[in-house]
């Protein structure tokens, strides 16, 4: 098995129409630079060992997934703010940044370390219309009568307070 992979993806600079990649599963540690890649619009690294996020500079990309990795901050998706699908399940994240994402529709910040969600979720993805936040430590939770768009809610928690 690799345990450390420099991922170096010969003449990945050339792809440039590129709109899918998926690395799911190859045990990489580092997302490799994609800045060349203007046209890339759903990006898969499933299922790796990374633990920081670089590398992210696609103002296009639609959907993201990073599920199964060893995440523990987030911040750095703020410059993604075309993303629509954002998966992060299975991490160690532990809270939700400042981030701004105007079109997000669905999340899974599920199997995580988040112990509250801000009260102002709404104004932060307004758009957001599928949240799964499935086996997280919450205990604090916003009013979901302000996501006027919402449809699905995937929780497990025992006692939530709702903010007001």
């Amino acid at each position: 098995m690799i345990h450390e992979l420099n991922l170096e993806i010969p003449n990945l600079d050339n792809l440039t129409n590129l709109v899918y990649l998926d690395l799911s599963s190859t045990h990489i540690k580092k997302i490799p630079n994609l800045d060349k890649l203007t046209n890339l619009k759903e990006l898969y690294f499933a299922k790796n060992e990374i633990t920081e996020l670089t590398n992210l500079k696609l103002p296009g990309l639609t959907v993201l997934s990073l599920m199964g990795n060893k995440i523990t901050d987030i911040t750095n998706l703020s410059k993604l703010t075309k993303l629509k699908e954002l998966y992060l399940a299975n991490n160690q994240i532990t809270e939700i940044p400042n981030l701004i994402l105007p079109e997000l529709i669905e999340l899974d910040i599920s199997k995580n370390l988040i112990k509250k969600i801000s009260k102002n979720l709404h104004k932060k993805f307004p758009m957001l219309r599928r949240f799964n936040y499935f086996e997280n430590p919450i205990t604090e939770f916003p009013n979901l009568r302000k996501f006027p768009n919402f449809k699905d809610l995937e929780y497990h928690v025992k006692t939530i307070k709702m903010y007001q």
